[in-house]
């Protein structure tokens, strides 16, 4: 079984236990903020996933993090069973699924434009509008800049990827002129 399949089943079942009880947004809240930590320290994979530290040691580290980030008790649970079944190192994944799973119910899609320099406010705005025309769902833009790109942006929503930068649209012009010469 693949490892994607495995973080699938396991987000599948956290978001209906969390959907049931209603606290799908304040166990996002939770799960981002121990992701995060997972993610953040190189140090605790390595001792998450070191087979030479005791597994109580591994547990009663990772539950104490869980713990200060006020994890609820389904949360809490949930974690406590990844631990047994050794599968916290799928957390990673396993939070990106929930995220996925959470924005389809939500109608929503995460978007991705990088720029050169900083959009304006209407540009920004422009741009969300268009997309939430194009996916028929409410958009959650996030901005980052390149500045190798000299002009244009490259917009990803989901899987598909727009580039509309000028370095793209010169690159595509270069070969052209190659193929046609």
């Amino acid at each position: 079984m693949s490892a994607g399949s495995i973080a699938c089943r396991w987000a599948r079942a956290l978001f209906e236990i969390v959907e049931q009880e209603g606290s799908r947004e304040a166990v996002l809240d939770q799960l981002a903020q121990i992701a995060g930590a997972w993610q953040a320290s190189e140090e605790l994979r390595q001792i998450m996933e070191n087979p030479m530290v005791p597994a109580k040691v591994r547990t009663a580290i990772f539950m104490e993090i869980v713990d200060r980030a006020g994890a609820s008790r389904t949360l809490r649970n949930f974690f406590g069973l990844l631990l047994r079944k050794g599968r916290l190192t799928e957390l990673p994944a396993i939070y990106r699924e929930v995220l996925v799973q959470s924005d389809r119910q939500a109608r929503r899609v995460r978007a991705e434009v990088i720029s050169a320099s900083p959009l304006s406010p209407l540009v920004a705005s422009r741009l969300k509008a268009a997309l939430e025309t194009a996916t028929d769902a409410r958009v959650l833009l996030t901005q980052k800049e390149d500045p190798a790109l000299v002009a244009g942006v490259v917009t990803r929503v989901g899987g598909l990827m727009i580039d509309g930068s000028l370095r793209t649209q010169l690159e595509r012009l270069r070969e052209g002129m190659r193929s046609d010469g």
